[in-house]
């Protein structure tokens, strides 16, 4: 387990999908993010799940935050999905391993961009990586 920040803006994020029992389709997900030093929870609704939707989402959230937004970016479990599938691991157990249900978005991880590509990228959006 990973011991967050504990500086104020810190703050760990996820997507909640409400889509059912499938992912397939267009629904409406919602975008939590926490301050991990106060506690502070920030929810926005977002259509969808594409970049465009998140990054704004993100800014929007950005603004409303009572302290300036410092951003971790979670890459472990796309990291690991990564590494899983590239050595050949079936997809059982690689869903068994990160806690993915079948069908899932999870089984998207690690699909695209090198961590470092997604990293550098990051950094150029003027937020500060810890």
């Amino acid at each position: 387990m990973c011991a967050p920040s504990r500086a104020p803006g810190a703050v760990q994020g996820d997507l909640v999908l409400h889509c059912g029992e499938s992912t397939e389709g267009f629904h409406l997900s919602n975008l939590v993010v926490v301050d991990v030093a106060s506690g502070w929870i920030e929810l926005e609704p977002i259509w969808g799940v594409g970049a465009v939707g998140v990054g704004a989402g993100v800014e929007h959230i950005h603004r409303r935050l009572p302290v300036p937004l410092r951003v971790t970016v979670g890459v472990v479990p796309a990291t690991v999905k990564g590494r899983l599938r590239a050595a050949q691991v079936p997809l059982d157990v690689q869903n068994a391993i990160l806690s993915h249900a079948a069908g899932s978005v999870g089984e998207s991880y690690g699909v695209g961009y090198p961590t470092s590509v997604l990293l550098e990228a990051v950094s150029k959006i003027n937020y500060t990586a810890t």
